[in-house]
């Protein structure tokens, strides 16, 4: 039994008092406003805002940040005359954030309201927006380690390890701050990066409120927002191969070459992309910081943007009886780079494909609504004293019985977009699922229908060594 099979397993070792690491961040926000009716028929609201999200902390100082233009100290160890740049920065006592803070974040508002008729308004505003932002558990690489299990080298037909010696390499130790810039030297990594922009949205409407009769409403408003700097879901990978040697081949760019890091295997050992090792696959040292693997994430990058503009109608209708009816008609248009594409069961954002185009993630949003129509109504029940039923009522029994009312809200909209992928690397940039590329009509379909309602063979993988024509989202599929 002690020479048994393992399979199935791994070890992970983390400090025993992994429960006391205390996440801390602060916020500050300062708001002043003031309405001034400048004439009889003109009224401004003036605002202004100031926001201050400050970078999380930890009690002590157990995180990381990324610096992509840092010198890593691999360059002195290697001594071939190269600069690799872009390493883990620890938290300390003088540098404790996990980002820059940013004390510039001023939001001005302005909204004007005119009366340009009797039953005739127009209202307009613009505003800047900055959007708290959530990065979730920041990094704390080195502080917790996982030791890889690797059952066998051969494909199954004989064990790599057995139960009394599970681990013959030993089990990776935390390590720490220990090694300060030559952590995860081989891996994959990345964190949020420091000099982090601040997110913020600018917003702005004008529209006409025109009431024919006492009873009646109608307006018209033209909706927009602008978002900058837009955070990315899963961030960006910062170590994505140059799409300026995919013409090389696929040959070329996976042909074993001498691997300069080999030197100091110790301080790669483990390396998934066998930087441990004396050769290395040739896109590998073609990589913006090749003393890692191709994936080094920029947690919540902000190099988004985003567009919204919208056209809305309104209709509200009260009858004397206390029912009020309302129809609103959205016909709208919203556009980002980096809302998708998604897994459109789970809206799980996916990784920017392309991060030397930005340009070609832009697309239809994922939560783009071209046609909206809502439908509400609020009717108090002539029940209770003073009503048509119930006028009778004493006290208790009117507090029990009286006051209710009926209301209900219609929703019709049009489908949002979906994102077709493909499930392989055509492009060769080692980063993931890639955009399709369209080759048909989508919708050339004889009769949709649950079995069919797109064309499927409209969509194709590209070449390797190419990036696919389709945008992340396609709106009309569904």
């Amino acid at each position: 039994m002690a020479e048994g099979w393992l399979q199935h397993f791994s070890a992970s070792t983390q400090p025993l008092h992994w429960a006391l690491i205390l996440f801390t961040q602060i916020y500050h926000g300062l708001y002043l406003q003031d309405d001034w009716k400048a004439t009889s028929k003109l009224t401004l609201n003036l605002g202004l805002r100031w926001d201050m999200q400050g970078a999380p902390t930890e009690k002590d100082n157990r995180m990381v940040y990324f610096d992509p233009t840092v010198v890593n100290p691999i360059t002195a160890l290697v001594n071939n005359g190269a600069t690799y740049r872009g390493a883990l920065v620890y938290a300390s006592k003088g540098h404790r954030g996990l980002y820059r803070n940013s004390y510039t974040n001023f939001a001005p508002r302005v909204g004007f309201s005119y009366l340009v008729a009797k039953n005739l308004v127009a209202r307009g505003g613009f505003g800047v927006f900055f959007p708290t932002s959530v990065l979730g558990t920041p990094s704390n690489e080195g502080y917790t380690s996982v030791t890889p299990f690797i059952s066998s080298l051969d494909n199954g037909l004989s064990p790599a390890q057995t139960l009394n010696a599970a681990f013959s390499q030993g089990i990776r130790p935390i390590t720490g701050n220990s090694l300060e810039g030559l952590t995860s030297l081989g891996q994959s990594t990345g964190s949020v990066v420091y000099q982090r922009a601040s997110p913020y949205v600018e917003q702005w409407m004008f529209g006409f409120q025109y009431s024919p009769t006492r009873r009646d409403a109608v307006e018209v408003s033209y909706l927009g927002n602008h978002g900058v700097k837009m955070v990315t879901g899963n961030g960006v990978n910062l170590n994505q191969l140059n799409p300026k040697y995919l013409s090389l081949g696929t040959a070329a760019l996976l042909n074993p070459v001498s691997n300069p890091f080999a030197s100091q295997s110790a301080a790669f050992a483990g390396s998934p992309c066998s930087l441990d090792q004396p050769n290395v696959p040739a896109f590998q040292l073609l990589l913006p910081m090749p003393q890692y693997c191709d994936g080094v994430g920029s947690s919540f990058a902000p190099v988004g943007s985003s567009s919204y503009n919208a056209l809305q109608t309104r209709y509200t209708h009260r009858v004397s009886n206390g029912l009020t009816v309302m129809a609103t008609y959205t016909f709208a248009k919203s556009l980002s780079n980096v809302s998708g594409p998604e897994d459109w069961a789970l809206l799980t954002p996916a990784v920017i494909r392309n991060y030397y185009d930005l340009a070609a993630e832009r697309s239809v949003d994922s939560n783009d609504i071209p046609h909206s129509v809502v439908l509400s109504y609020i009717y108090p029940l002539p029940v209770g004293r003073g009503k048509k039923f119930g006028s009778s009522f004493n006290k208790p029994v009117d507090a029990l019985l009286g006051g209710w009312q009926v209301s209900g809200i219609s929703t019709f909209k049009e489908g949002v977009p979906l994102a077709i992928v493909s499930n392989s690397d055509p492009s060769l940039t080692f980063g993931g699922n890639q955009h399709v590329d369209v080759i048909g009509n989508p919708n050339s379909v004889t009769k949709k229908g649950f079995q069919q309602w797109f064309n499927p063979s409209a969509f194709g993988t590209p070449a390797a060594g190419s990036f696919g024509n389709a945008r992340p989202s396609r709106s009309g599929l569904t």
